[in-house]
């Protein structure tokens, strides 16, 4: 998905990308697709050392 360093590098242009429907396309696409999508994960972990 556009991030928007795609249009701030000038690699495409907001009407090229369509960006106002850009995501009901994206959406669609994954509904008619019958997969998973995955947005961002993110891992943490946490410790303590005592002492």
């Amino acid at each position: 998905m556009a991030s928007g360093g795609e249009l701030k590098r000038g690699v495409a242009t907001a009407q090229k990308i369509e960006i106002d429907s850009l995501a009901a396309r994206l959406n669609e696409e994954r509904l008619a697709s019958g997969s998973t999508h995955v947005l961002d994960m993110m891992f943490g972990a946490w410790t303590r050392k005592d002492g």
